[in-house]
């Protein structure tokens, strides 16, 4: 045991062995000098006197040893050794090093791209002060023996958690809107938050000028706003007397009191229905009676105090829910749910990123069994080397450490570069990541993803180094037979076999997965809208409103909009290339949510809780989708405030609500006019107008006549492009309405295609690692088959001698390739039939063990072996056996 000084005086010793080798040298060369002085004097010959000075030092290499071991850290030595000799053999084979890097190298870029994005959504810490203490509140509604959660919670529940818990420092409260704001000469729509003044406390979030909005709870009203960095930079142009200057929101005058910070992030709970981030924060107070403090809306977000856990939290506010219960049947089978806000921010981003880290990893243990091939090859080509350092006295652990520490500085150049390929995957990746799928932090390089790549390389290290490690390291004599060349014996070709099939097995799993998913979208890319794309562009509308005082009020404050609209569908008509212009509520696919309300059939029972969409569209809107009416009429002009009220439904509302049976002037009543039944006068066909992948739900349609509101959406066909429709709606949209806010202009065929970027994402990704893991098996096999008829250079020049044809000669090596395809799809089928059951609930009309698929996967595979085989039996088919045999 040495102690701390001797051990650092070794350290710096062994730090500077160069000049510690030169130092004893000459230590050395002086103490033979002397020697041999001492010798001559006692009347030695000089020749005699040397061999005695040399005899008495014991050995020249055998003292240098003793006075390493005595000065320095003989393991450290011996890892110096074995690095530079593992330099050495690089030098000498460059072609298997760049090979086996970049095989590696590709694998772990794959797996550190995709850390690095997990790294950023589920790992970073949220950009607010002690994330850790955040909690998200859920309603958990129990029915039917099952559970539906919800993160809307009632405003008035906000208000009593932040008076009676006892464990919550704080509540903030906020919900999601989108409204008109008045910038220059137009109006533009931006996503806008209405929260309460506790919520920025309750982050911890400061802002970068002025101050959070003031006032306590929800009921303090005023017109002060805090902007986003990018409204204060690109909007206001970085005006810095930003602080005081007036926005027209909502037709309303709003005061800029703060300016948030440039890197802040909101905390967007429910990304899926408001995906952009919010560019304005205004009072919760000013919207809050409009509405409603009671209804299940709003978002809360609260902190834990100091030395309280998310368990002991849970636990009071099972027992604050029951108190409230008791004086508020609302929330009757209604318990809240808390859960940490990373985890709940992140919850629907994780299982895409577990699939994709799946995807990564089998990407990884092919390319580590490839090298691990690769190693084995090499490690047998130096059999008899290994026998000639073991007859010299080197023991097996010293072996195995050599070949463990070769494959470690391969992996570590991987690894390098596998984290520059990294830097630049995970940019392509992020550019595919579905929109709804939140990334709360930076993507970049971190201590964390540094250390995944040291731990990823290190691992991978292992396992491509081991077993050769081990192979080599076996005290055993060459396997040779008389045919055979010295390129190890049976039991080398038998483990290159094996990695093989593993690698045919996982790469047919991989590309059979890959399979399904491109077989699903192609299926979903397929399905048939309902109406006819081409040429069709939409924009969402939104105007000033606020809520009437009377029915007068109500009544007039409809017909200006009405108004507002007739004039928007004129001025747009005639626009010189519009073929046709119609009215909706939502545009077409509508993936956010769709206004749903309650309703009920005059003349028939109700079956539980009935619910449906409702849209309001004008009477163009059909015609301009070229989607018929299949019973009954459309709307008409006339169908206004002076006529009766009307609707029109489409075929799953008829199958849904009357089985089938004739709909055509039946009457309904909806929760948004209960006093007034709707007569049913029209049957359109169904649509997929909420995605392709989703069936059609049951709609009723109403005429804009008779129910206009203040937000909607415009439909254009035309026969030109968006890029020279968009400068004409935009003008003549500020000429009719300057009030009216134009937002999301667009084709609908690029809305459609945006629908599918969840399903595309994952199929991009399988399918790139399906592709790399039939280059890295292709390549394997190439080599397995190399190596093998290497081997059998001598056996197959004998073979020849003898008679055998060429073609007996290539059926032979083909056959050994194609007898490792075989088995390797073989047990690649049962992992893709495993595989397939958790793809299942991202497929699409098709089945995880479909067998068109699987089959087209195994014969790609087998195929792509055989051709991989090929090239090495041709050259094995035209060995020369005079050439051959001389060789041996």
């Amino acid at each position: 045991m040495i102690g701390v000084r001797e051990f650092f005086s070794r350290l710096r010793n062994e730090i500077g062995w160069r000049k510690e080798e030169r130092d004893l040298q000459a230590e050395l060369a002086d103490h033979l000098a002397r020697a041999e002085h001492d010798n001559r004097a006692r009347g030695l010959t000089p020749s005699e006197a040397r061999r005695q000075a040399r005899l008495a030092l014991g050995g020249e290499d055998c003292a240098k040893e003793l006075q390493r071991d005595a000065r320095g850290l003989p393991w450290l030595s011996a890892l110096r050794q074995d690095i530079a000799y593992a330099a050495r053999g690089v030098r000498r084979n460059p072609g298997f090093a760049l090979l086996a890097v970049l095989t590696l190298g590709l694998g772990m870029g794959a797996s550190t791209a995709i850390f690095s994005v997990a790294n950023a959504v589920l790992l970073r810490p949220l950009p607010y002060a002690n994330p850790s203490q955040l909690v998200g509140f859920s309603y958990v509604r129990h029915r039917g023996g099952g559970t539906v959660s919800s993160p809307y919670v009632s405003l008035n529940q906000v208000e009593a958690w932040r008076s009676d818990s006892r464990t919550l420092a704080s509540v903030g409260s906020f919900v999601f809107s989108a409204l008109p704001v008045r910038v220059g000469d137009q109006s533009v729509v931006l996503a806008t938050v209405f929260a309460d003044p506790e919520l920025m406390p309750t982050l911890g979030v400061v802002p970068m000028v002025g101050s959070n909005l003031s006032g306590t709870g929800s009921t303090h009203k005023d017109n002060s706003a805090v902007i986003s960095h990018r409204l204060w930079s690109e909007v206001l142009h970085s005006d810095p007397h930003a602080v005081g200057r007036t926005l027209l929101v909502n037709g309303e005058s709003y005061t800029i009191v703060g300016i948030l910070p440039a890197r802040f992030q909101f905390p967007r709970r429910d990304a899926a229905f408001f995906p952009e981030q919010p560019e304005l924060l205004l009072p919760v107070a000013n919207i809050a009676d409009v509405w409603g403090r009671d209804s299940a809306q709003w978002i809360a977000i609260g902190r834990l105090k100091p030395g309280d856990g998310l368990a002991q939290a849970q636990v009071d506010m099972d027992a604050l829910t029951a108190r409230l219960s008791a004086h508020d049947p609302g929330m009757k089978g209604i318990s809240v749910r808390l859960e940490g806000l990373q985890a709940d921010t992140t919850r629907k981003a994780r299982p895409a990123l577990m699939i994709v880290l799946g995807l990564s990893v089998v990407l990884l243990l092919i390319a580590c069994s490839n090298v691990m091939n690769l190693l084995v090859a090499r490690s047998a080509a130096r059999g008899r080397e290994m026998m000639v350092r073991k007859a010299l006295g080197a023991t097996t652990e010293r072996l195995v450490r050599q070949m463990l520490t070769e494959s470690a500085c391969l992996t570590l150049i991987a690894g390098g570069f596998g984290i520059f390929l990294a830097a630049l995957g995970n940019r392509a990746l992020l550019s595919l990541w579905p929109s709804f799928l939140p990334v709360t932090g930076n993507v970049g390089l971190d201590w964390r993803l540094l250390n995944f790549a040291l731990a990823l390389s290190l691992v991978s290290a292992l396992a491509a180094g081991i077993l050769p490690a081990w192979h080599c390291g076996r005290p055993q004599v060459e396997e040779r037979q008389p045919g055979e060349r010295a390129t190890g014996g049976r039991s080398f070709a038998r483990l290159q076999r094996g990695l093989m099939i593993a690698q045919v097995a996982l790469g047919m799993a991989l590309l059979a997965g890959a399979g399904l998913l491109v077989n699903s979208l192609g299926r979903l890319n397929a399905v048939d809208p309902g109406f006819r794309t081409a040429g069709l562009l939409g924009f969402e509308l939104t105007m000033p409103t606020q809520p009437a005082k009377s029915q007068a009020e109500f009544r007039q404050r409809r017909l200006r909009i009405m108004g507002l609209y007739n004039t928007i569908l004129e001025q747009m008509r005639a626009i010189p290339g519009v073929v046709s212009v119609g009215l909706i509520t939502n545009l077409p696919p509508e993936t956010r949510g769709g206004m749903f309300m309650g309703l009920s059939i005059v003349g028939l029972p109700p079956k539980g809780a009935q619910s449906c969409n409702f849209q309001i569209t004008s009477e163009d809107y059909f015609s301009t989708l070229a989607v018929p009416i299949v019973a009954g009429r459309n709307f008409s002009a006339n169908d206004n405030f002076e006529a009766p009220p009307v609707v029109i439904v489409n075929q799953a509302f008829a199958q849904r609500f009357l089985q089938g049976a004739d709909a055509l002037d039946r009457q309904l009543t909806a929760s948004f006019n209960p006093g007034a039944p709707r007569r049913i006068v029209g049957v359109v066909r169904d649509m997929h107008d909420r995605g392709l992948g989703v069936p059609s739900i049951p709609t009723v349609y109403v005429p804009f006549r008779q129910f206009a509101q203040a937000y909607g959406a415009v439909v254009l066909r035309t026969n030109l492009s968006p890029d020279a429709v968009f400068p004409v709606v935009r003008r003549r949209l500020n000429q009719a309405a300057p009030v009216v806010a134009l937002d999301h202009f667009t084709s609908i065929r690029d809305r459609i295609y945006r629908t599918l970027d969840e399903p595309r994402f994952y199929t991009t990704m399988a399918a790139t690692c399906a592709l790399m893991a039939l280059v890295f098996v292709t390549l394997g096999l190439y080599g397995v088959v190399t190596f093998s008829v290497l081997r059998r250079t001598a056996e197959i020049g004998i073979r020849t001698a003898l008679g055998a044809s060429a073609a007996t000669i290539l059926r032979g090596v083909l056959w050994q390739g194609t007898v490792m395809a075989l088995a390797g799809v073989g047990i690649g089928l049962v992992l893709a039939l495993s595989a397939g059951q958790v793809l299942g609930q991202l497929l699409f009309a098709v089945k995880p063990n479909d067998p068109a698929t699987l089959a087209g996967a195994a014969a790609l595979v087998t195929l792509v072996m055989l051709a991989a085989s090929y090239i090495p039996a041709r050259r094995a088919s035209r060995v020369d056996p005079l050439i051959a045999l001389r060789h041996e």
